[in-house]
């Protein structure tokens, strides 16, 4: 595993924590718009679901492959803070400056 949460997969056979052999790297044609598939076991490994955003980068003479966690909503983050409270006051505020101009 690379830095950044980047899973790397060579090809080869790699022999897991559990005992477990798995195959990495398994070769697949890439179509005339420059698709692959991205086989079933690298998916579930790394989570990646219909939909996902990855990126992919070049390190040397391979192609590294990771998915991209997506950024939490921020709608409801900072209910229950008073920051509304604070804004809505300081808008009240500035409100009531602007109309004693």
């Amino acid at each position: 595993m690379g830095g950044k949460g980047r899973r790397y997969f060579d090809c080869a056979l790699r022999l897991t924590q559990h005992n477990k052999v798995i195959l990495t790297g398994m070769t697949h044609l890439v179509g005339p718009k420059g698709q692959v598939v991205i086989p079933k076991s690298i998916r579930e490994r790394l989570g990646i679901k219909p939909g996902d955003r990855v990126e992919f980068s070049r390190e040397d003479d391979r192609v590294v492959l990771w998915r991209i966690n997506p950024a939490k909503p921020l709608r409801g983050r900072f209910r229950g803070t008073g920051l509304v409270e604070e804004l809505e006051r300081q808008r009240l505020a500035d409100s009531n400056r602007e109309d004693n101009r």
